[in-house]
């Protein structure tokens, strides 16, 4: 027989994280000594990171009343995670390389087909003592009350970066009006530039209209004389 203690996804690496923190926890709470719970919570952060490395893995804590009683956890992990089981069926099926870590730190190692392109990982270490009980019961609302501040904690830092976000994109909107600001003030800029140059060429094309009428006029009017001065020579 099997008593559930605790269940988890497995997504991401704070995910990993808190697994082997809850991992450690119900050790202690089993009555494991430090070593033990250090090695249990190292060897269950091994498999936890293996099945969060490419999909959602899912991994559940249970207290096994066989004999002897032990502490089981079982890790779903997608079947095509490289070294996790050898084995050419499911009669030789067995924990691949990527598992030699985990079989060095748990008394027990085993993997079991699950759905379609999914493994169950199976790891075992056989209780100190019995467990009352009234403390498993005890653990159970511990790991709840952490997931909720676990969860609690994680919207509030969703939160902050959320603000954080949007303050930098209120920054990064005041930048861009004080650019469009500046922009239009140099277009204006540019525009009186243009009609001061329209003006000037303006002005000079008169002024050239002018010098050619000029130059033509006392050509006509010196023209008349000197040709009455030649033909009178």
């Amino acid at each position: 027989m099997m008593l559930s203690i605790f269940q988890s996804e497995l997504r991401t690496g704070q995910d990993v994280v808190s697994t082997r923190q809850r991992g450690r926890h119900i050790a202690q709470a089993m009555g494991f000594d430090g070593q033990d719970q250090v090695r249990i919570a190292t060897a269950i952060s091994e498999v936890a990171r293996l099945a969060s490395a490419q999909a959602n893995g899912h991994i559940e804590f249970f207290l096994e009343q066989s004999q002897p009683p032990s502490l089981l956890v079982r890790v779903k992990a997608p079947a095509s995670i490289e070294g996790l089981v050898a084995g050419a069926d499911a009669s030789s099926l067995r924990p691949g390389r990527a598992l030699a870590p985990a079989q060095r730190l748990m008394e027990r190692v085993a993997v079991r087909l699950d759905d379609a392109g999914w493994v169950r990982v199976e790891l075992a270490h056989r209780l100190p003592h019995s467990v009352p009980s009234n403390l498993l019961a005890s653990l159970q609302g511990d790991l709840e009350r952490q997931r909720r501040a676990s969860a609690a904690d994680e919207l509030a830092r969703q939160n902050e970066e959320l603000v954080r976000i949007l303050e930098e994109l209120q920054k990064r909107k005041a930048d861009v009006e004080r650019l469009n600001r500046e922009l239009e003030e140099t277009n204006r800029g540019v525009v009186a530039l243009y009609a001061e140059l329209e003006e000037k060429a303006e002005a000079l094309r008169r002024a050239s209209d002018m010098k050619t009428r000029f130059i033509s006029n006392i050509s006509h009017e010196l023209r008349t004389p000197i040709s009455s001065v030649v033909n009178l020579s």
